[in-house]
């Protein structure tokens, strides 16, 4: 009971397979909890982590709840409705003339080289899609006056065909406004329980088909989405939370329930944004070195990149083939994780995913209804998983069972021993992963050398330092939190809302009175969001950027703009364009004129960091393994190495590997020739045997 006293800081993430809890008391002291994830219903998995959680601080769930200073939650059900297609029925307003706006899409495949896979299906069927006489010029004059009785008359039609939510998207509404706003006032008048989605408030920016898409997307996931987050926070606060929870948003940021409810399409990534924050607060404990960020959970794997201390945004952010242009960290995700089913295909060729056992039925070993061995099973196989210290022995591993099915599905058509066909799994995986992170890299410009690889998620301490290997990174960080990382990164974020506005003009030629007039609407639009989601108004402050290109190209770069905008500023700026240029595409020109495209202007509200204290005594002495087990490494037999419990590792252990290191969450394998250092934080710094 001692230990809730006083606050504590909750962070929870909604994984494919595990629902993650972080907590720190008011000493600092953190704990870490996992529970099964319900897909049918989210909220189930958080609220049975959240009793894991009281149970661990010797509390009921409401004791705890009533000292929560703060409570963030990543939310996967805007995710879910994109991956499932299960949202709902959507209504589109257009232009007259644009209604064919979403299928056209961008007019080239995402993909030039694969002529035979479809576009994915339009979000709003044809019959759906209503064009509307109105016209707004490219100046944001009124070249054609809406017509209000086709708005009506689309409004009626719309009622007709059980139509749950609507989108509004004139043709240069980012200009002028009044004709969506007149529209959707029709719209609620007419049709008082559709939920309504306005372009021009959720992305005021040039740009027909992404503006477009991300406001469908938004009339697509709203009604399930805000059910979903009043319905969590009403039961939260049924249950003794005394303040609202915040929900992590796929810009990195924080936002109430409240903030949400008009714009639930920025929670659609929600849950991986967590990562940029925890990425960004490793990084500062690796002496101030780029990371990494190799998140690895059950079902997929998502790899992002800090750039001068945090993690960069993209706005162009696609989820099943449906593209969102919102700030959304940039995170790379692809189909490997732990539930990763492995299978020989018709040519007898061995393939890891992208198909995944998911929560459920999960891994073979899970004993839960799974028939096909995954990568998971493929590390109990090896013995680099023990089958009686999963979760800290909360769930025993059937390893007969993955054996089983190793033998059935991949070792006997291969012609290969057990040992050996995990082995080759693990191989493949490894292989898979290390090239998106290769891929990554080299689109960005990113010498991989430099950085440092931080471990995350459940999975990926068991193949890290071979990763490593193949990418030829020296060092390797295994944060105690790696197997909450999101749910820890969601206790080191602010309270964000990002705002871009379209802002064309020549950067040498704009008048910075002008762009600070821009600027300060810009700030008051974001400062009245955070204030009206509980924030004081003295809290907030302010980071601006601009979007820049050379004249005549169609792609732009975002370069941080200073608060205080002067000839020298912009000039400033200007080097900056040039440098990253640079280094994303080879080359720059001084003498090209750069465009400005856009103002980004972010409002933030600074919550308090709170993170593991440093050690005041290094031990400095080899660390004791706990026992040892057979593992299989490869070759014909299997070798006897050493066990660590993590629990009993402390700053200044050192042990070489091989060697396996068990915690409650986690297990960490430590390569042939490898060296773990604990250090100060009391995390696990590798250094590769190639270094």
């Amino acid at each position: 009971m001692a230990a809730v006293n006083q606050s504590v800081r909750i962070g929870v993430d909604i994984g494919g397979t595990f629902t993650d809890l972080a907590l720190f008391d008011s000493d600092r002291k953190f704990r870490q909890y996992k529970s099964p994830s319900t897909p049918s219903d989210p909220s189930i998995g958080v609220f049975r982590v959240l009793e894991k959680a009281a149970q661990g601080l010797g509390v009921d769930i409401a004791s705890m709840l009533s000292r929560v200073d703060t409570l963030v939650i990543g939310t996967t059900v805007a995710t879910n409705i994109m991956v499932e297609k299960h949202g709902a029925r959507v209504g589109l307003l257009c232009t007259e003339g644009f209604r064919d706006t979403l299928a056209i899409r961008r007019g080239i495949r995402d993909n030039v080289w694969d002529l035979r896979r479809p576009h994915p299906q339009v979000i709003v069927p044809r019959h759906l899609r209503i064009g509307i006489p109105e016209r707004i010029d490219s100046r944001g004059g009124v070249d054609r006056q809406l017509d209000e009785a086709k708005v009506r008359e689309a409004a009626r039609f719309f009622l007709d065909q059980d139509v749950e939510a609507v989108s509004i998207a004139f043709f240069n509404s980012y200009l002028n406004a009044e004709h969506e706003q007149r529209a959707a006032e029709i719209v609620r008048e007419l049709m008082p329980k559709a939920f309504v989605s306005i372009s021009s408030e959720i992305l005021p920016v040039m740009g027909e088909y992404e503006r477009t898409s991300t406001a469908v997307i938004n009339a697509f996931v709203g009604p399930k989405t805000t059910r979903y987050l009043n319905q969590l926070t009403s039961s939260l606060d049924s249950s003794g939370l005394r303040t609202p929870p915040w929900i992590m948003q796929s810009n990195g940021g924080l936002a109430s329930a409240k903030t949400l409810v008009s714009q639930p399409v920025s929670v659609v990534l929600s849950g991986p944004a967590g990562g940029g924050a925890a990425a960004s607060y490793w990084g500062g404990l690796t002496d101030g070195k780029g990371v990494i960020f190799f998140d690895m959970g059950g079902t997929s794997t998502d790899i992002s990149f800090t750039v001068d201390g945090s993690v960069e945004l993209t706005d162009h952010t696609a989820i099943e083939g449906y593209h969102i242009a919102l700030p959304t960290v940039d995170i790379k995700t692809i189909g490997t994780g732990g539930g990763t089913i492995a299978q020989v295909d018709r040519g007898g060729m061995l393939r890891v995913g992208p198909r995944s056992a998911g929560a459920e039925p999960g891994p073979v070993a899970y004993g839960l209804g799974g028939s096909e061995p995954t990568v998971t099973d493929a590390n109990l196989v090896m013995g680099r998983l023990s089958p009686d210290r999963f979760l800290g022995g909360e769930m025993v591993l059937d390893k007969d069972g993955a054996q089983r099915a190793m033998h059935a599905c991949v070792a006997d058509q291969l012609g290969l021993s057990v040992n050996a066909a995990a082995l080759a799994i693990v191989t493949l995986a490894n292989q898979n992963m290390s090239n998106a992170v290769r891929e990554v890299a080299s689109e960005r410009g990113i010498d991989l050398r430099k950085l440092v690889l931080v471990a995350a998620g459940g999975g990926s301490g068991l193949h890290i330092c071979e990763i490593a290997r193949l990418l030829g990174v020296q060092f390797v960080y295994v944060p105690r939190e790696a197997s909450v990382a999101c749910a820890f990164g969601m206790l080191q974020s602010d309270v964000r809302q990002d705002i871009v506005l379209s802002c064309m003009g020549i950067l040498d030629q704009i008048d910075p009175d002008t762009l600070r007039k821009r600027m300060a609407g810009a700030a008051a639009e974001g400062r009245r969001a955070l204030v009206d989601g509980g924030v004081n108004e003295d809290a907030v402050s302010y980071k601006y950027a601009l979007d820049l290109r050379y004249r005549g190209q169609s792609w732009q770069i975002a370069v941080p703009l200073p608060n205080d905008v002067t000839p020298a500023a912009l000039k400033t700026v200007a080097e900056e364009f040039h440098r990253r240029h640079d280094r994303l595409y080879g080359y720059s020109d001084s003498s090209y004129a750069i465009e400005i495209v856009n103002l980004r202007v972010a409002a933030l509200s600074v919550l308090p960091r709170v993170g593991a204290a440093r050690a005041e005594k290094a031990v400095e002495v080899p660390a004791e393994p706990a026992y040892h087990r057979e593992v299989y490494l490869g070759g014909e037999t299997l070798e006897t190495v050493p066990i660590f419990d993590g629990a009993k590792l402390h700053p200044g252990h050192t042990l070489s590997g091989p060697a396996v290191i068990e915690e409650i969450n986690t297990t960490v394998f430590v390569g042939r020739g490898d060296v773990l250092v604990v250090d100060d934080f009391n995390n696990f710094l590798i250094r590769g045997a190639g270094a």
